[in-house]
């Protein structure tokens, strides 16, 4: 399996950013979801809930060790429980959204 491409990996960071910009929308500071008095970044979303749920999901600690299949099963799981939980839905960006 080939590892995510640059472009994914442009995608992957430009979720991290509007899943940020979602939460703090709502309202739904870090303390709320995690660590008291903290507002959301992409460094927060990536550390603080992608990696442990891709931790989870995929054993993997590193998102450079990512499959393309693998970055789209750990948005799944997350995007699912953030809905289930907060009523948070973020689309994974497309190519034409990342210019």
């Amino acid at each position: 399996m080939s590892t995510r491409t640059n472009q994914q990996n442009r995608a992957l960071h430009k979720y991290f950013d509007l899943l940020a910009s979602t939460l703090n929308a709502k309202n739904l500071t870090v303390d709320v979801v995690l660590k008291p008095d903290t507002e959301w970044n992409k460094d927060t979303v990536k550390a603080l809930v992608w990696k442990p749920i891709q931790e989870a999901v995929l054993g993997k600690q590193s998102t450079t060790k990512m499959t393309t299949k693998e970055v789209t099963e750990v948005y799944d799981v997350l995007n699912k429980a953030l809905g289930e939980k907060l009523g948070v839905h973020v689309e994974f960006p497309h190519i034409e959204e990342e210019k």
